[in-house]
């Protein structure tokens, strides 16, 4: 990584972990980084562009760590399990170890945060969802972006949610409708449903997690 750049993410990363985004300007991030203004806009368009980076760069390690479970001997339920436990529960003790309770309650933060790492995220579902497909224990009449549809608004439910304890149950919901309500393993599985009806139980389903995360 070019030095002034990694010094500039370096610095914005402390900043925007102790105060938040709103109480950050580029000013003070170059005078942390110890580079000029016009460095920073060399390197960044803005300070959404900043925090992006930063977040892509958190997420390296849960990437990482997604390729080495989806390269395991384990069974596809079992790497969707750790899989989805990567995504949510990691990926927010990632979050929380660099930034601060306070920064957090920034709303525009915890936005951008939340774009980006469900960008990376999607990219980790959309291999794993491949890899069913190919074992074929997801059934080819579901549509790919009908799941992930499901899976946005999963994620959209947990949104607002306190980071933590919330993080665990939304893995825990992840991994059951999944496996349960996808693949069908469970009495009354959707193996033998219609394109239609596979459609509306995965609409009840998102329905359903939304109501619980307005709760």
């Amino acid at each position: 990584m070019n030095n002034k750049r990694g010094m500039i993410i370096e610095a914005a990363l402390k900043l925007f972990g102790q105060r938040g985004f709103s109480k950050v300007s580029i000013k003070q991030i170059a005078q942390q980084a110890n580079v000029s203004q016009v460095t920073i806009y060399n390197h960044f368009e803005n300070k959404e562009i900043l925090v992006e980076e930063i977040v892509n760069g958190l997420m390296g390690k849960v990437m990482k760590a997604a390729d080495e479970v989806y390269s395991s001997e384990q069974s596809y339920e079992g790497k969707l399990t750790e899989v989805f436990e990567l995504c949510n529960s990691e990926t927010m003790k990632v979050i929380e170890h660099y930034f601060s309770s306070e920064s957090l309650t920034d709303y525009k933060l915890r936005e951008l945060i939340f774009q980006a790492v469900n960008t990376q995220k999607e990219e980790i579902y959309n291999k794993f969802i491949d890899l069913g497909y190919a074992l074929k224990v997801i059934p080819s009449k579901i549509n790919k972006q009908s799941i992930l549809f499901m899976l946005r608004a999963l994620n959209f439910s947990g949104k607002t949610l306190d980071i933590g304890e919330d993080a665990t149950k939304l893995s825990q919901d992840l991994v059951y409708l999944f496996l349960y309500g996808i693949i069908g393993k469970e009495k009354g599985g959707i193996q033998d449903l219609s394109g239609e009806e596979v459609l509306q139980l995965l609409t009840q389903q998102v329905k359903y997690e939304l109501e619980k995360g307005a709760e």
